[in-house]
């Protein structure tokens, strides 16, 4: 009986050494394979709506961890990020993401290629929110003063050093990351001619329909991602996609576009006087043009539609860029408007023209009895747009499903061939596409393009019936940084971001090859870029580096000796304890067979 009990002991005494052994080895090795904690955590802010913010943030969680910056991708509806967006920002608060703002967000600009506009109100100071589209607050004197002196001569060699300096400047301080300059796919049925992609229905007059007449009855669906944010042109604080071709359908500006070269053009005035001494500027208007209303539109117009973007108590997301240039506007005569400004504008005709059409004229006999500080919110800007002087008239919006227009028939420029005009709402990219093959719809908003980039080939195989067509566009894909936030207040951290991003993988496997690496938010076709300002590759080295400098500690952290599988002197007691337990089992196993 006692030898069974000792034999019970000594076995049981043995498996627990090699169970012991066992366990002190696998967790040994647990702990030395354990990921340090992060350096800091950032939140990604995607909209749920767009698979290509979602993606480029599953991309950048993975390659800014390897850096050490521990990122979590939050994803809203579209409402709450234009709220975390634009309803937060605006000096002196650019909360965090935490306090109801955001921390980082992938971003597209859209620019003109004739001149420098809006850059005043994207990256400076005068451009904070609500009064420009500064919403990640970059603050950066020596910049904004460099873009300022660039914007304050005619002297176009001056122009050229200052803006150079401008974007050395921008690529230094990194207040956002530049990624790239996209293509954009537009995909249309074959038969409407002269759509341009850039113009985003700004001449919806010249379009025409191959195979109708004047006399047909002709319709055209338009498909758009959502309903517009904002009616009112002097508001583009959300929803640019969304707004634009609304506003280039009713309204009309003082200046145009041609449509090939993008060279100015006068369209409500017959011509210009620039003074002497560059500081103020005669518009003499065309007198054949009428709101949709009939009323004529007239100087006061003109007068009134500036003097509400120049009031700041009126928000308007234009203010930034305009008030830097205008310093007040003078009506001496129904058809004469002078303009007066703070400094010398060479990009004042520019401001007076489309793409963005922020100052698009409004009549003043329908909204002048408004006070300014209730505009954003008077039934004009959210419910139904008042008469403009477009080629299309407003009809009706049946919100979450389209905005119907009509043709203008007294349009200064004469009637428009089409006659009416149907902007869909359709929030997903493929079903848009299976309504432009289902001939539901006519042509697609360009908002679609990089999610339907992988379409490109086949409809060009199949759908004869179907124009697909790549154009560059004046744009620049960006990510941006709070640069109030605690941790991203530090330049040296965000040198690490821009080093720690993927550009070839964002550009080839996530945009499709639909854009090419980009080192300003000038595009290169502009003659404002500048060809040897700094671009940014992917360098986790270098990422590493910038951090030290910020004072961040070696990410991962040097294993300290313990934590290696064992191996020599370490080794040995959980050697030990393994091959005692080994030899304690034979002896009790030989002891066993001898007893029998």
């Amino acid at each position: 009986m006692k030898s069974r009990i000792v034999t019970f002991v000594l076995l049981s005494i043995g498996f627990l050494l090699i169970f012991t052994s066992i366990i002190s080895s696998i967790h040994m090795q647990t702990m030395s394979q354990e990921k340090p904690e992060p350096l800091f955590t950032l939140k990604y802010l995607y909209n749920t709506a767009n698979p290509l913010q979602r993606d480029v943030g599953v991309l950048l969680q993975e390659e800014w961890g390897k850096i050490g910056v521990n990122l979590v991708l939050e994803g809203y509806e579209t409402a709450t990020v234009r709220s975390r967006i634009w309803g937060k920002s605006g000096f002196p608060t650019f909360p965090t993401h935490d306090e109801g703002g955001f921390d980082v967000y992938l971003q597209s600009y859209n620019w003109i290629p004739t001149d420098l506009v809006y850059y005043l109100g994207c990256f400076t100071a005068e451009g904070i929110p609500p009064l420009g589209w500064n919403y990640w607050a970059a603050h950066d004197s020596r910049a904004d003063m460099y873009l300022r002196k660039c914007m304050s001569t005619y002297n176009m060699t001056e122009r050229k050093e200052w803006i150079y300096k401008w974007q050395e400047q921008k690529q230094e301080e990194v207040n956002e990351i530049v990624i790239a300059w996209p293509m954009r796919a537009y995909f249309t049925k074959a038969n409407i001619k002269n759509y341009c992609i850039r113009l985003n229905c700004y001449d919806i007059d010249l379009w025409t329909v191959e195979g109708k007449t004047e006399e047909d009855h002709v319709t055209v669906r338009y498909a758009m991602s959502e309903d517009p944010t904002v009616l009112l042109p002097m508001f583009g604080d959300g929803g640019y996609l969304s707004y634009l071709p609304i506003h280039r359908c009713l309204f009309r500006l003082v200046y145009d576009f041609e449509k090939e070269t993008f060279s100015l053009e006068p369209e409500l005035v017959k011509d210009y006087e620039l003074s002497e001494d560059g500081m103020s500027m005669i518009l003499h208007l065309r007198d054949d043009v009428k709101f949709h209303d009939g009323v004529p539109m007239t100087s006061a117009d003109v007068k009134w539609t500036f003097d509400a973007i120049l009031d700041p108590a009126t928000g308007s997301t234009y203010y930034g860029d305009l008030s830097a240039v205008i310093k007040s506007v003078e009506a001496p005569d129904d058809y004469t408007v002078i303009f007066h400004f703070n400094k010398p504008s060479p990009e004042i005709l520019t401001l007076l023209a489309p793409p963005g059409g922020y100052c698009a004229i409004l009549p003043k006999h329908v909204l002048g009895n408004i006070p300014h500080d209730q505009l954003r919110t008077c039934k004009y800007n959210t419910e139904e747009p008042p008469p403009g002087l477009g080629p299309m008239k407003f009809v009706e919006w049946k919100k979450g499903e389209y905005v119907k227009f009509e043709a203008n028939d007294d349009y200064f420029k004469g009637r428009p061939f089409i006659d009416e005009f149907i902007q869909v709402i359709i929030p997903e990219a493929t079903t848009a596409l299976a309504a432009l093959e289902a001939g539901d719809v006519d042509i697609l908003h360009t908002g679609y393009s990089t999610e339907l980039a992988g379409e490109i080939e086949r409809l060009k195989k199949e759908r004869p019936d179907i124009n697909v067509n790549l154009a560059p566009f004046p744009a620049t894909w960006f990510i941006a940084l709070n640069n109030d936030h605690p941790v991203l207040n530090n330049k040296y951290v965000r040198q690490a971001l821009a080093y720690a991003t993927p550009y070839d993988k964002i550009i080839n496997d996530l945009m499709m090859g639909l854009a090419e690496h980009a080192n300003s938010q000038i595009h290169k076709s502009s003659w404002a870029w500048n060809p040897n300002a700094k671009y940014y590759t992917y360098d986790l080295d270098k990422a590493r580096e910038c951090l030290r400098k910020a004072g961040y500690p070696e990410w991962p952290p040097p294993q300290p000796a313990e934590t290696p599988a064992p191996t020599g002197p370490s080794l040995m007691p959980t050697l030990g304890g393994f091959i005692g337990g080994i030899i304690i089992g034979i002896v009790l196993t030989y002891v066993l067979v001898r007893r029998r």
